[in-house]
């Protein structure tokens, strides 16, 4: 089931996002509500992804560690920590935003619902998972790091290990939430991105 939301998941959103976001159905002449809506549905949409993804990434955790219950338990309640501060910071944030349907002429259109203001706290949305996922990160590498200094394993074997356990993903999602949380610092175009 997991598998299935991770994988079809992200195919399903892109299908809705370029059957409202292109000309392809040109039937919706979107007002500022629908652009709401929108913007609900890309944040909870992302959410649930990411969520899939942050489930196997934890089952990886509890793996690397031997089943470790107590290991596990701490880790589920910061993940519903983290989870319950993002929300909270979208239920607070996504209402301020200015948005704009059918900003520009036709050929000048960027898309059809044109975010024009995020507020400051939506800065924070990013916060959260950055820190959780730096906790999985270190808990990662703490154990992939032990193991090689207690099995005395060279670059070579070590570098295998890490691709077939899959290390490089804690690797990339991480790097992708510590875009996301700088993105809204330094750009306000590349803060819209990371919104998506």
């Amino acid at each position: 089931m997991l598998f299935f939301l991770i994988r079809y998941s992200g195919l399903a959103i892109r299908i809705v996002s370029m059957a409202i976001y292109t000309d392809a159905l040109d039937l919706i002449h979107p007002t500022a509500a629908h652009c709401m809506i929108w913007v609900w549905w890309d944040v909870v949409a992302g959410h649930l992804l990411f969520t899939g993804v942050e489930l196997l990434l934890i089952m990886r955790v509890y793996a690397f560690y031997g089943q470790n219950k107590t290991l596990l338990f701490i880790i589920f309640v910061l993940c519903l920590a983290e989870h319950g501060m993002a929300l909270a910071i979208a239920g607070i944030g996504i209402p301020k935003f200015v948005i704009v349907g059918d900003l520009f002429p036709k050929p000048y259109q960027a898309g059809k619902c044109t975010i024009t203001f995020i507020p400051g706290i939506f800065q924070n949305y990013w916060i959260s998972p950055l820190v959780f996922h730096g906790i999985l990160f270190f808990l990662l590498f703490g154990r992939f790091f032990y193991t090689k200094w207690n099995n005395r394993m060279n670059t070579t074997e070590l570098l295998f290990v890490f691709v077939r356990d899959g290390a490089w993903a804690f690797v990339t999602i991480f790097g992708m939430v510590l875009y996301c949380a700088l993105a809204f610092e330094l750009s306000p175009q590349a803060g819209d991105i990371a919104l998506t």
